[in-house]
């Protein structure tokens, strides 16, 4: 029996290739068999997509069946991370591994031989099934090479990015207005009752000062969380988006300015009764 040993997610997948071995010679099926067939046979074995499938050939003889680690493994992940957006050539190599990527150059050029170390790369993605086959069928189709084709999917509508920054600002001051605008009226009502009360000479008050401090601390937390916000929206050179951040920055600070307001009011009656 002939077959090639693809290591996948520390699993070992025999991929037979008796039948070709014994249709072109034990020494010359590898200079026939395309890495294409071997991606469609790795698919079959593992349920993934060949269009998710990257095969990495180790040219180190230390890397044997029995020599291979967790931690081995891990540096293939690794190394798949810092290669995946650079892949220009028919292989790419560091190290003892080569990353093979086209798949109609055989097996032989690639120096692939019975025994020789392959590693397989990718998983395949949730709920993806090819359009008009089933979950039983799709390594058949696989096979035959009869998968149809996903239609592209149509492209989303261009957005102009001065209107996006524009949005983004003005959901900021949307959120100001529904969240904290109604905490500061709050806090004005709480004030206003204790200014009245204590020019009226009610001698117990009907808030105490640490709610008055919280919900001034509230208040300006909220806004000063906003005006973060604002000001990580980079206008750059778009005049209505750098206008329109001014303003929404400007409206922030209008509020500060009237929750300190309201804080200074508080001050004078807490100190009069000797409170703050």
């Amino acid at each position: 029996m002939t077959y090639l040993t693809v290591q996948w997610k520390g699993k070992k997948l025999p991929i037979d290739f008796s039948k070709e071995a014994m249709n072109y010679g034990i020494d010359n099926w590898t200079s026939v068999v395309t890495l294409n067939a071997l991606l469609i046979r790795c698919s079959a074995a593992s349920g993934v997509p060949v269009e998710f499938i990257k095969l990495l050939k180790s040219g180190d003889p230390y890397y044997s069946n029995d020599n291979v680690s967790k931690n081995w493994w891990e540096n293939i992940v690794d190394f798949w991370n810092d290669t995946i957006n650079d892949l220009t050539d028919a292989t790419t190599q560091t190290g003892s591994f080569v990353m093979m990527k086209d798949p109609n150059l055989t097996l032989a050029r690639y120096g692939i031989t019975e025994g020789s170390k392959i590693v397989m790369l990718g998983d395949k993605p949730e709920n993806y099934r090819v359009p008009g086959t089933s979950s039983t069928s799709y390594q058949d189709t696989q096979l035959n090479q009869t998968r149809e084709v996903p239609e592209p999917q149509q492209q989303p509508a261009y957005v102009d990015p001065e209107i996006s920054l524009i949005q983004k600002l003005e959901a900021i001051l949307n959120s100001v207005r529904q969240t904290t605008v109604p905490l500061i009226e709050s806090y004005s009502t709480l004030v206003s009752n204790v200014v009245s009360q204590h020019d009226s000479g009610v001698e117990e008050l009907s808030t105490t000062p640490k709610n008055l401090k919280d919900s001034h601390s509230k208040c300006s937390e909220l806004l000063m969380q906003s005006l973060l916000k604002i000001d990580g929206v980079a206008a750059g050179e778009f005049e209505r988006a750098r206008t329109k951040r001014k303003e929404a920055v400007k409206t922030i600070q209008m509020l500060m300015d009237r929750v300190d307001g309201l804080k200074s009011k508080v001050d004078e009656v807490l100190k009069e009764r000797n409170l703050l």
